[in-house]
Order: structure tokens, then C-alpha cells, then sequence
């Protein structure tokens, strides 16, 4: 079940789920924004423009060009948002001449203190907020090749064009839209072009009551799109910090608790519920009654590389990595698996201990088969690294042994909520997993089984 604002809008219906990392966390906007006093303010007058100019979008936006979307709808929506803007001005990068549509300043005195400026980067841009660019009504903002694969080059993926442009005016922030789908990006992050902020106007707008009036919810839904692209989001407050980079800053540190709890939480809970249930089956179903130290080792390094897979397999589903939006790889995903388990135990239903009933083991290993050797009627690409190869030592453990069904679902949901909250993974970076993977494998001795129910 999506989670909600306190008004109740849910964060999963506003926002598109292209590939990649999110500019924020979804998780730290749901719980944190509504607490910011951005939030208090009323988006009703805006909404009201706005929407006149949506309807003369939506009725002839599909027959206008680049310039006529930039005539027609965004340099008003601009207005709106309370942008004083100056339209292609030149930006030098080395020999190459670059001009993203629009430079983007606080107020119109720093619009005219800029204009001289003109050709010289530091100084013009230097005045600037952000930079924006343009497309024509309805443009894919990224576009993949034909094996699924993103394509970088200019021309095909507008996200990179966005990236030289933030390298070439040394603009901290970028906005790239098609009038419909808003993108916002910083500099600042490793991976310019494929992490971004995305919100879907159209999901917003389209919508309306018989009587023309917005919802509460659809309201805030407006609210959370106003309050990311208008001129107030980007202007610094009296601690030198403004709207966007606050939101960053809290991102960040979520994503850091959230790892150093999730190691602890693997570390405590976790772990002796997957090596308990490997040692259970070893004692019921293979007659071995009592294990060695260099089995529990074994044990160890076996239970390690199964959760380490299935935080990577969150990870990938989060990021669109694996296709979950696929309806056919959705109903083998972990992340369908999870959300099964929490409805089970939201409704007090009972989980199997049986050794030997072993279902939801048996579909992890599937999953496992298929990520390792690719599975293209899924739209699974296959992964080379041998992180899912059974034939490696950790692996073969793992194809020779099973767990219960209940000792399955309690490590998934143990990774999945954080006191009852969905962990963001589509937050949480490469370098936060490996933090987690490389503090286990620094953890003393392996820690007292426990067999807690889910």
C-alpha cells in the first residue's frame, strides 16, 4: 500500500518512475515535507493560472513545435512559478557554443544586472538560479535503445543535453521539461543524468471534479510541484540555504541512518533468522544434529550472500534496474513477494515453519536463476558478476538448502519496513550497500539464533 502525505496524496501517484536515483528521497519527503513551512502556504491562486494554461495544453499542445510549447505554455507556467528569465543566452564551453533555453534569475534587477553579461559565463550564469530547457509538447525525456539500455547522446536523450549544459554554465540546478513531465537536477550529484527529480503535471491536472474545483488531495498534489520549480525554491534563506537544498541535505541524511540502521537490523535480527532457518533445516531435513565451527562459518558466508542479494534485487527494482513495472517480471519480483508478506501479516494471517513446505524459498531461487542468466520474456537482462551464479561456493550452499516459508518472509520484511515505514532503496546509493555488506563481514561473531515470528 503507497504511502501518503498527511492529507492523503499519495507520493507514488505524483511522480513517473524513470530509471535511475531520485534527486530526494520519496521516503523523507512523505514524512518530512509536510512539517516544512513551505508546506503551510496556499498553492490555490497559482493552481488556478495554472490550469488555464494546462486546458490550452492539453487542447493543442499535441500540433505545437519546440518554440510554440515554449510560447504557448512555458515561458507563462514561468511567470507563474515567479521566474524572471533571459532566453537563450550564450554559454562557452572550450571551442563549443552551448545555449540552454533559458537562465533562470530571482527577480527582474538581477535579470538586467546579467544582460551585460552576456558571453562571459562566470558572470552571467553567476547571477543565475538555475538554468531550464525545453522540449516540444509531450517529448520522451530519456529515451532507451532497443535492449533496453539508456542512450547518453544529445540528441536522443534530452538528460544529457541537460548535464552539458550544467557543466558548461556551472549552474547549480537544471530544469528540464516537455510541459507535461517537470525534471529537476543539480550539478552537485555523481550522476547528473540519471538522477533527477520527476514529477508528472499531467497526473496533477488531468483529473478535475465535475464542478472544476481541485480536491484537497489533488491540491497538494499541486503543492508539491509548485513548491519544487518556483523562484522561492531556489532562493537562499537567511542561513545562506534554500528550499531545494534543504530537502537535499535531509535526503542525505536519511539515506545514511537508513543504512546504519539497516546494518544493525541485519546484523541483530536478520542474520539469526536466516542462519536459524538454515540450521533448522539441516537438523530436520539432512539428519545433522549438531554443527561444527566450520559449519557455522559456512552457514555465515552463506546467510550473508542471501541477504546481500536480496538488498541488491531491492535496490535494482527501487532504481528500475529490474523492469518491476512489468506486469510479467512484477509477479515474480521480491518487491511483489514483500508487499504479499505485509498484507499476510497486516491481517494476522500465519506464515509456514515447515522444513519441508519451502515455496517462497524455491521463488527466490527462481529469481535468482533468472537474474543471473537473464530472462527476456520478463525483460530481465542478464547480470554478469556472479553474484547470482550457482555454482559459486556461497551459491551452492544455497541451492542445497531452504528455508521456511515464515523464516523467508521476516527477513524480507525486516529489510523492507523500518517501523512500518518502506525503506527508500531507490534512495539509498551503491556506496551505502557496500557499507552495509563490508560492516557484517567486520561483525566479531556471528549473533545468538533467534526464531521471532514475523
Amino acid at each position: 500500500m503507497p504511502h501518503s502525505y498527511s492529507s492523503g496524496v499519495p507520493i507514488s501517484s505524483l511522480s513517473a518512475s524513470p530509471a535511475g536515483k531520485s534527486l530526494f528521497s520519496r521516503h523523507y519527503l512523505e514524512t518530512h515535507l509536510p512539517r516544512y513551512p513551505e508546506w503551510a502556504e496556499d498553492p490555490h491562486p497559482v493552481f488556478v493560472r495554472l490550469r488555464e494554461l494546462w486546458e490550452h495544453g492539453k487542447r493543442l499542445g499535441e500540433t505545437w513545435n519546440e518554440n510554440q510549447t515554449e510560447t504557448e505554455f512555458l515561458r507563462p507556467t514561468l511567470d507563474v512559478l515567479g521566474w524572471a528569465f533571459i532566453p537563450q543566452a550564450a554559454a562557452r564551453r572550450g571551442r563549443r557554443l552551448s545555449r540552454p533555453d533559458y537562465a533562470l534569475f530571482p527577480d527582474a534587477e538581477v535579470k538586467n544586472e546579467a544582460y551585460p553579461c552576456q558571453g562571459q559565463d562566470d558572470a552571467f550564469y553567476g547571477r543565475a538560479c538555475a538554468i531550464a530547457e525545453a522540449k516540444h509538447w509531450g517529448r520522451p525525456l530519456s529515451r532507451q535503445s532497443t535492449d533496453g539500455r539508456e542512450q547518453w547522446d544529445a540528441d536522443a536523450n534530452p538528460s544529457h543535453q541537460m548535464v552539458n549544459y550544467l557543466v558548461g554554465t556551472h549552474c547549480p540546478w537544471g530544469i528540464l521539461t516537455n510541459g507535461q513531465i517537470w525534471r529537476l537536477y543539480s550539478r552537485e550529484v555523481s550522476s547528473t543524468a540519471s538522477e533527477f527529480y520527476e514529477l508528472d503535471l499531467g497526473l496533477i491536472l488531468d483529473f478535475l471534479p465535475t464542478d472544476g474545483e481541485p480536491t484537497a488531495e489533488q491540491l497538494d498534489a499541486f503543492k508539491l510541484w509548485w513548491l519544487f520549480f518556483r523562484r522561492d525554491a531556489f532562493v537562499a534563506d537567511a542561513q545562506d540555504r534554500n528550499f531545494v537544498q534543504r530537502v537535499a541535505a535531509g535526503s542525505a541524511s536519511y539515506a545514511r541512518e537508513v543504512s546504519d540502521k539497516l546494518k544493525e537490523l541485519v546484523y541483530r535480527e536478520v542474520m539469526p533468522e536466516v542462519a536459524g532457518g538454515f540450521i533448522a533445516y539441516r537438523r530436520e531435513r539432512l539428519g545433522i544434529g549438531q554443527e561444527t565451527a566450520a559449519s557455522r562459518a559456512e552457514i555465515y558466508r552463506a546467510s550473508l550472500g542471501l541477504l546481500y542479494k536480496l538488498l541488491f534485487i531491492l535496490y535494482a527494482e527501487a532504481r528500475g534496474l529490474l523492469p518491476v513495472d512489468n506486469p510479467a517480471y512484477h509477479a515474480e519480483s521480491l518487491t511483489r513477494m514483500a508487499a504479499e508478506f505485509a498484507d499476510k501479516r497486516q491481517r494476522g494471517l500465519p506464515l509456514s515453519d515447515a522444513t519441508h513446505a519451502t515455496r517462497q524459498y524455491d521463488s527466490l531461487l527462481a529469481l535468482f536463476h533468472r537474474i543471473d542468466l537473464g530472462d527476456p520474456s520478463l525483460g530481465i537482462p542478464r547480470y554478469d558478476g556472479g553474484l547470482f551464479n550457482p555454482a559459486t561456493p556461497e551459491n551452492r550452499f544455497l541451492e542445497t538448502h531452504k528455508l521456511s516459508d515464515r523464516a523467508v518472509a521476516r527477513a524480507v520484511n525486516i529489510l523492507v519496513y523500518d517501523a512500518g515505514e518502506p525503506v527508500d532503496y531507490g534512495y539509498i546509493s551503491v556506496r551505502n550497500l557496500g557499507s552495509i555488506y563490508e560492516g557484517l563481514l567486520e561483525m566479531p561473531e556471528m549473533p545468538s539464533l533467534r526464531r521471532d515470528g514475523i
